[in-house]
């Protein structure tokens, strides 16, 4: 536990199919919980979008194993719907590549859903199926966490 504090962009990619997320600073339970609620409350974020999840500016991971279960359980429901999703997380450093790879471990119990852990970028926006050159203006129009 430290003093930086959480935090998430997304950016709902309608005509490529994608949800881009970026979590950056630290991820803790309560932030998960909170994008779990905007999602929620987006009627443009469906089971038919794929996910593509930037790490690469997340410094602190402030989840246990329990804490996780619990994260994937809170969105159960709604993973449940999914007949084929893809899950992209770019994680270039050792802790958050090892949070993603214990996330999407736990994720396979959902059989519409697949996940895939990636050190670079390129890999990762393959896997979600998006249009690379979609990114080359990554930071405008994103809402914030």
């Amino acid at each position: 536990m430290g003093g930086s504090a959480v935090g998430f962009h997304y950016l709902i990619l309608e005509e490529e199919r994608v949800v881009s997320i970026e979590l950056f600073n630290r991820v803790d339970l309560a932030c998960l919980d909170k994008m779990r609620q905007e999602f929620d409350s987006n009627p443009k974020y469906t089971p038919d979008l794929n996910i593509l999840c930037d790490l690469s500016q997340l410094a602190e991971i402030d989840l246990n194993f329990a804490q996780m279960m619990q994260a994937i359980s809170m969105r159960s429901a709604f993973y449940e719907q999914c007949t084929d999703m893809k899950m992209a997380f770019w994680a270039p450093q050792d802790l958050p590549y090892g949070m993603a790879r214990m996330f999407s471990s736990l994720i396979d119990r959902f059989p519409g859903v697949t996940a895939g852990v990636f050190r670079d970028w390129e890999s990762a926006v393959e896997f979600s199926g998006c249009d690379p050159q979609v990114f080359e203006t990554r930071d405008t129009g994103t809402n914030q966490g």
